[in-house]
């Protein structure tokens, strides 16, 4: 856990994990040089409780200087962030440790999450199970994984792919899911295992345009690594397609489809193990789905058929 400032949620939080199904692990909480009663609410717990350990650093260095200390001095083999205004469910621990116990090659693993308010009364939930290869298809473009507080990943493979990259700030977690899941597999737990809390003074919701502008940057990675080939402006409009934000996309109706094609072929290449037969007829499937989406776009834009016809052209090959 990172904690600045939190001393209105952060003993919630720990009480959350204090009160796990599965109650083998340390809870390491990383004091950012908070101003309030953080420091000394986490250090109540800790005097009672050998779980817990706090690590107080004396100039605030931000979160990702924070995660990447827990991420040093943790000592379990799998890391299970909690965000100190977050709330874990009982058997949040429980379920997702019994799915990397009987999936040697998973090495993140999510789940349903619903969000809350400030007072802990519910809002919505953030439904994303699916199919391994779907949500490793849809991280190439979004933060699928979503809400931190709701990932479980291997510690030893973080640290191998440098854990939180500082220069990814506000998307620092997106970049790591995307680095993690180059390696090895990813796995949505169907539950809602986690409350994420909605407030004003999150760091998502003060710095939410950066946040936006950094995902895309992260985004636009993930495709350049997979087609090392491609321009800037081929890699934004891909991006834009597959994010339905249509009235961005530039260059040539062909080109776009022979992208989408391309983009494809490479990541089954990337993720062997699952490209089976039916996997790919439901990717394509989808493809097509979102290009009959964005044919319409088009046709009541105002496009001519015929280049709307050569780019569907393009991308079925």
């Amino acid at each position: 856990m990172a904690a600045r400032n939190a001393e209105s949620f952060v003993a919630a939080a720990i009480d959350s994990a204090l009160g796990q199904t599965y109650p083998d692990f340390e809870l390491l909480v990383v004091d950012d040089a908070s101003t309030d009663r953080t420091a000394d609410i986490v250090a109540s717990y800790a005097a009672k409780d050998e779980r817990i350990r706090l690590l107080r650093q004396a100039e605030s260095g931000g979160a990702c200087v924070a995660w990447n200390t827990a991420l040093r001095e943790a000592r379990g083999e799998w890391i299970a962030v909690l965000d100190a205004d977050d709330l874990w469910r009982p058997r949040r621990l429980e379920l997702q440790l019994a799915v990397v116990d009987a999936n040697p090659s998973v090495v993140l693993v999510c789940s349903e999450y619903e969000r809350i308010d400030v007072d802990g009364r519910p809002l919505v939930n953030a439904r994303r199970a699916g199919p391994e290869w779907w949500l490793l298809w849809q991280l190439l473009f979004k933060n699928i994984i979503g809400g931190h507080s709701q990932v479980l990943y291997r510690r030893e493979s973080a640290l191998a792919c440098g854990g939180y990259r500082s220069e990814c700030k506000f998307a620092e977690d997106y970049q790591l899911w995307v680095d993690l899941t180059r390696d090895g597999g990813v796995v949505c737990v169907p539950e809602v295992l986690m409350d994420y809390r909605v407030h004003d003074q999150s760091a998502s919701a003060v710095n939410l345009q950066i946040q936006r502008t950094r995902a895309a940057q992260v985004s636009d990675r993930a495709i350049s690594a997979l087609r090392a080939d491609v321009t800037p402006e081929q890699v934004h409009a891909v991006r834009s397609f597959f994010q339905a934000q249509f009235a961005l996309i530039e260059g040539t109706l062909p080109q776009l489809g022979r992208d989408v094609r391309h983009l494809r072929g490479a990541f089954w290449r990337l993720h062997p193990r699952l490209a089976t037969l039916v996997n790919r007829l439901a990717l394509a499937y989808r493809i097509r789905r979102q290009w009959a989406r964005y044919a319409r776009y088009l046709f009541k834009a105002g496009r001519k058929r015929a280049s709307v016809f050569a780019g569907s052209h393009a991308l079925l090959g």
